[in-house]
């Protein structure tokens, strides 16, 4: 059985703070939110101020435009 105390401290050990995607094109908020060691390949990220799709990889909180098509 596991120890749910040591389970809980090493939750509590990660980065918790979580960073809004901006739009590459506009600047606008987007609905997604990442964390510091988020990785993200091929993602279709939706800007719902100018109706853009960009498909971005995210590593690091290091964002790298692929495509766009609205």
């Amino acid at each position: 059985m596991t120890n749910k105390k040591a389970l809980y401290t090493h939750v509590s050990e990660i980065d918790h703070e979580k960073y809004w995607i901006m739009c590459p094109v506009c600047n606008g908020k987007t609905r997604v939110q990442i964390y510091k060691n988020t990785i993200l390949m091929n993602f279709p990220l939706f800007c719902p101020k100018c109706k853009f799709v960009h498909i971005i990889d995210v590593k690091e909180l290091k964002i790298t435009i692929k495509s766009a098509r609205r």
